[in-house]
């Protein structure tokens, strides 16, 4: 089965989802950032997809495929669990310094409106206990915040670009 478009979000409807009419296609997070894939879901069926260039990244419970009339015939996306780092960075300084630093490292991260979370790894860590900004492990579903996604941090409206001489 070939698929080239994402047809829905099973979280995005208000309506209940029957788990048994799924059949899920795990993936881990950084699989996800990728536009070709070729993987067999959980009911032994291959699935391959090819996203169009400039297509959004894979999502959890994205729907792949649909037919409501016959049973486990919806495949959609499900995210692996994998160890995460929330940190909790308590002025701007912190928050600037922290994803400065994951910047300069090209390590994915979300930002959150109170936090900043990514991949449980030894740089990150050593970064956290360097920068004193307190932290906490734990495991959940990692889709990081991407380039083009729009800013959590709002910029205030005072905010000047000065160019010095």
């Amino acid at each position: 089965m070939l698929v080239e478009t994402v047809s829905g979000n099973l979280l995005a409807g208000s309506e209940p989802v029957d788990p048994d009419s799924i059949d899920w296609l795990d993936l881990t997070w950084d699989q996800c950032l990728r536009r070709a894939i070729s993987k067999p879901t959980r009911g032994r069926r291959n699935v391959k997809i090819l996203l169009r260039l400039g297509s959004p990244v894979l999502r959890h419970g994205d729907v792949l495929f649909d037919a409501p009339d016959a049973p486990q015939t919806r495949i959609a996306i499900n995210i692996v669990e994998c160890s995460l780092v929330i940190a909790g960075p308590r002025a701007l300084r912190e928050w600037t310094s922290l994803a400065y630093e994951l910047g300069d490292l090209h390590i994915p991260m979300r930002l959150e409106a109170d936090r900043i979370i990514t991949i449980d790894d030894g740089p990150v860590l050593g970064i956290l206990d360097r920068l004193s900004i307190p932290y906490r492990t734990e495991v959940g579903r990692f889709e990081p915040t991407h380039g083009t996604s729009p800013s959590v941090v709002p910029i205030s409206e005072s905010f000047r670009m000065i160019r010095s001489a």
